[in-house]
């Protein structure tokens, strides 16, 4: 199964640079990922114009199932009801034969800090109870510091009841955004998965424009770093074994041990394996630099 994890896209921003998103298009129109999942900010300030120019990009995006959770810039100004009324739920789940992904709205009306409810927390470890699959929880906020962050992007404030949940529901993998810079960690035998911003332009900062790519095939969760601009490439940045959670009864999981995970070198793929060749585009383009 393929998955691409994009976040933070902001595309009302005035630092929104429709090149990288122009990029993101065309790698999912090649790619073609089993499922896009999207953690949050898709807009600046959760208003209505800013909406439907957000479900313009979305819907150039070529994909089999996107699952969208909301920022805490998307729930201003009452956006978190106009985020229902597009999506349907802030809730959002996933399932096939692989994966169950529980989508989690960790956003605040109006505050960037994050919280999650505690009746969230019991349905979350309830979806999470089904056994035989990679679970997955799509999050906007961090739910770790991150090194070089903003320390206005705070972890959310009960981050640590969190944990110690995903822990208990045997969680595999946390994917979130917030912070606009790529970060990978283990927290036990949860991998914690943070994407940058593959579109919006950071003045000043040392970050590149960046989505992530996800592959688990045969119980192994593949990492993969997309730089849009070209400069990385693809690189891996971790291969690891994933555990399927396995039932005791009916309803409470057994957590298996942490398994080992191996983090490869950072390597740019060779020209013929780099999407941008195989979709015929040059390798150096015309795009700003989030580096200068």
């Amino acid at each position: 199964m393929k998955i691409v994890h994009l976040s933070d896209l902001h595309c009302t921003s005035p630092l929104f640079v429709s090149q990288w998103g122009d990029a993101v298009v065309s790698y999912l129109e090649e790619a073609r990922p089993d499922l896009t999942v999207v953690t949050g900010d898709l807009t600046m300030d959760g208003r209505r114009d800013e909406y439907r120019r957000a479900l313009l990009f979305l819907a150039r995006l070529r994909t089999r199932s996107l699952l969208v959770v909301p920022g805490n810039h998307d729930t201003r100004n009452g956006g978190y009801l106009r985020f229902e009324e597009v999506f349907g739920t802030r809730f959002p789940t996933y399932t096939d034969e692989t994966v169950v992904i529980c989508g989690v709205d960790s956003s605040q009306p109006d505050l960037d800090v994050g919280h999650v409810g505690r009746s969230t927390l019991a349905q979350m470890a309830d979806m999470m109870s089904i056994p035989g699959r990679t679970r997955i929880l799509a999050v906007h906020h961090h739910l770790v510091p991150i090194p070089g962050d903003d320390p206005e992007n705070p972890i959310p404030d009960n981050a640590e009841e969190v944990l110690k949940l995903c822990s208990d529901a045997g969680v595999d993998i946390v994917l979130a955004g917030h912070g606009h810079r790529p970060h990978f960690c283990s927290h036990g035998s949860t991998r914690l998965v943070t994407a940058g911003s593959a579109t919006l332009l950071r003045p000043g900062g040392q970050d590149y424009p960046s989505f992530n790519v996800i592959r688990i095939e045969r119980d192994t969760f593949c990492l993969q770093h997309v730089d849009v601009t070209g400069g990385w490439g693809t690189q891996t940045i971790a291969t690891t074994k994933v555990r399927h959670g396995v039932t005791v009864g009916t309803t409470r999981p057994r957590v298996m041990p942490p398994m080992p995970f191996e983090v490869e070198e950072f390597h740019t793929q060779i020209p013929e394996e780099n999407w941008r060749y195989r979709l015929g585009v040059p390798q150096t383009l015309d795009f700003p630099s989030a580096r200068d």
